[in-house]
This record gives structure tokens, sequence and C-alpha cells, in this order.
């Protein structure tokens, strides 16, 4: 509701690997189409002007930083415009174990391996930053 608000009619597919969250959201959004569905097994067959990703890469596993890289590189290439995703920064008083928190100068240097025009925002109230990865610049 709130892309449709703000940019008007859109294309918009959600995708996620856990199944009870994928049924929720069709519960609540039944008008739009969600997946349950790993993109870097299957990635979606169209491309889209713009991947979100949202907390999905904050939880512990193993070979994170590698699993971090391999999911910005499949979210680059269904993308034509570019990625957004953020992360919990390593810049805080206070951890969960299941929680992976991420130093922004790391997640820097995997974005840069994929694209020169790259921003990191680190200024807003919560424990996290976020990562804009472009195919280009874009026009302002």
């Amino acid at each position: 509701p709130y892309l449709v608000k703000r940019f008007g009619n859109i294309d918009y597919l959600g995708i996620d690997l856990s199944k009870k969250l994928i049924e929720e959201a069709k519960k609540r959004y039944p008008e739009t189409n969600f997946q349950v569905k790993d993109i870097l097994k299957n990635p979606p067959k169209k491309k889209f002007d713009f991947v979100l990703s949202s907390g999905a890469l904050s939880f512990k596993m193993q070979k994170h930083e590698k699993y971090v890289q391999q999911m910005l590189e499949a979210m680059m290439a269904i993308s034509t415009k570019g990625v957004a995703v953020n992360f919990l920064t390593n810049y805080v008083d206070y951890r969960l174990k299941k929680n992976f928190h991420f130093s922004p100068e790391r997640a820097f240097t995997i974005g840069r391996g994929l694209t020169r025009f790259i921003t990191i925002r680190h200024d807003y109230p919560l424990y996290e930053f976020t990562m804009y990865l472009y195919h280009k610049t874009l026009e302002r």
C-alpha cells in the first residue's frame, strides 16, 4: 500500500524463504503477488527496476559474508536500476546471539565489488544501515 500510494501503479513481487511469512502476506494483501522462493536457486525469470531486502540478512548463519555477497549478486542480476538492502550495524552497544551485525565498511567493500555506484546511509536512529547499489548513476 505504501508503494502504490507513493508511486501509483506498480508491479510488485514479494519473495521470501519462509512459507509462513508468505502466507501471512497473502492474507494481508491478497491483491499482491507473493512467492516462496530462494533467488539463489531459482531466480525470477523477469527483471525488476529495484530489488529491496529488509531484515532478511540479519540472522546469523554459517559463512554469512559469503551468503551476503551471493545474495547481493543475485539481487543485482534481477534488477535493472538497483538494489537497496539493510543490515544491522556493528556499531551497537547490545547484540543478540541470533543476529549478525555487519560492518558498514565490509558491506561497502562487498558492494563495491559489484558496482561503483554505491551509497550507504548510516544516519537514521535505528541500529542499522541501508546500502544502495545502482547499475549506473540515477538522474536527479
